[in-house]
């Protein structure tokens, strides 16, 4: 719970920007040479081509090579340049270079029996160059990532400076969330005014406070303003409140409070994922064999590159395609069942589920007799819920149902009354 702390959240995230800024810094000042190359005019060598080589590294598309004198034949400098322009030129040719006068980026060769080849033209009074906006639109994600996790920070930290909240009511449900949470227990809080619509208070509690409101039935829970932390949980007893509020509460206890859902993006996504994720696969399986077809039409290419474009990219292709299939059929299936017409489940819930597929991740399910009790083991209809409606639903709430035939994914639900699942001895 202690993850959860606004004042934790305010120290990581003041920490986290503090970090980012002063690796900001030390990048700049040992780039310096990098950035001011962007706003110097280039300058001008002359020499010899020698010792091309096609790329520099064999998963580098660069080449690279040496700039003699003329004369003496002393190296001058290394260079490093694209591969359609590395192809073009040969060891012996003389050469202008226009390049940046500390990191020399070329700008343009003027090769003997050639002529000029452009790689990237200098621009006067821009922020940056051509081949520094990777540099420079990374450096501004950095810094916009930084205002946002001080303005994070900071609004954590007034979340706390700011005057608590305090409500007070009846405990609807204790809830132990266990799902690799970091607060691992929470409380439903029916509070005083009474809710028009059955929408309870939700709140993460420590291990200590949730184990101090044990049988208890009325509580009063301080909490900060903006993200609803707990400061403080009071028991409270009866005698704590007055005649008439404790009279509402109790009402509102028993009363059926009509509870209305409809399944939120984040559901929907859920259910058409496969779509999404065959989508993904199949874009995927196309750049790998899209990236393939040169060095098929290429002869010049190494060993190691005839290996890992020619084969290895399809390769990878094809099984991306065949996993792409499988989930398109589980897309088209669920695709199918969203469009087939809705079902209609009336009846009480009889029970309540957790299910831990050994994930993260615990599923939440219900089970409903639909047309009532009186329906037998015919009528009972299991359901997968989200996890704050599970909290909400009780065992004997009479819901009414319209879901998918096939997958009954919840299209709407609502909490018609409440009848009490006695059994006759």
């Amino acid at each position: 719970m202690w993850k959860k702390h606004p004042l934790t959240r305010f120290i990581f995230g003041f920490s986290l920007a503090l970090i980012l800024g002063l690796g900001l810094g030390v990048a700049y000042i040992i780039g310096e040479d990098y950035w001011s190359d962007g706003s110097n005019p280039p300058v001008v060598v002359e020499g010899k081509i020698a010792n091309k080589s096609p790329r520099s590294y064999p998963r580098n598309n660069n080449g690279s090579f040496d700039l003699i004198e003329s004369n003496t034949g002393s190296l001058i400098s290394h260079f490093e340049l694209r591969s359609e322009m590395i192809r073009q030129i040969q060891n012996g040719q003389n050469v202008l270079i226009s390049m940046s006068p500390h990191i020399h980026h070329i700008y343009s060769l003027n090769v003997e029996n050639l002529g000029e080849l452009v790689q990237d033209e200098w621009v006067a009074g821009v922020l940056f160059q051509e081949y520094q906006a990777p540099a420079f639109w990374t450096v501004a994600c950095i810094i916009i990532l930084i205002v946002f996790i001080l303005i994070y920070a900071l609004v954590k930290l007034a979340d706390w400076l700011l005057p608590p909240y305090r409500k007070r009511g009846i405990v609807v449900a204790r809830i132990e969330q266990a799902d690799f949470n970091a607060a691992g227990y929470g409380l439903l809080l029916r509070s005083l005014p009474a809710p028009k619509a059955r929408k309870n208070l939700r709140f993460e509690l420590n291990e200590k406070d949730f184990l101090s409101t044990d049988g208890v039935d009325f509580v009063e829970v301080c909490y900060t303003p903006l993200f609803q932390f707990v400061r403080e949980v009071k028991i409270l007893r009866r005698d704590d409140f007055e005649l008439e509020q404790l009279l509402v509460l109790e009402q509102e206890q028993r009363k059926a409070i009509n509870l209305r859902y409809m399944p939120g993006w984040q559901q929907k996504l859920a259910l058409l994922s496969d779509g999404i994720i065959a989508t993904a696969l199949f874009s995927g399986g196309a750049l790998c064999l899209f990236n393939s077809i040169p060095s098929w039409l290429d002869s010049n290419f190494s060993n190691y590159g005839a290996t890992a474009e020619r084969f290895l990219l399809p390769g990878t292709a094809i099984f991306l395609f065949c996993m792409g299939l499988l989930f398109s059929v589980n897309f088209l299936r669920k695709l199918k069942d969203l469009k087939a017409p809705k079902k209609i489940t009336i009846g009480p819930v009889l029970s309540k589920w957790r299910v831990n597929g050994g994930t993260n991740d615990t599923r939440r399910q219900i089970v409903v007799a639909d047309g009532g009790l009186e329906s037998g083991s015919d009528g009972v209809r299991k359901f997968e819920i989200s996890n704050f409606l599970f909290d909400e639903l009780q065992v004997g709430d009479v819901v009414e149902i319209e879901h998918t035939p096939r997958l009954r994914f919840i299209v709407r639900l609502e909490v018609k009354g409440h009848q009490e699942l006695l059994r006759e001895v």
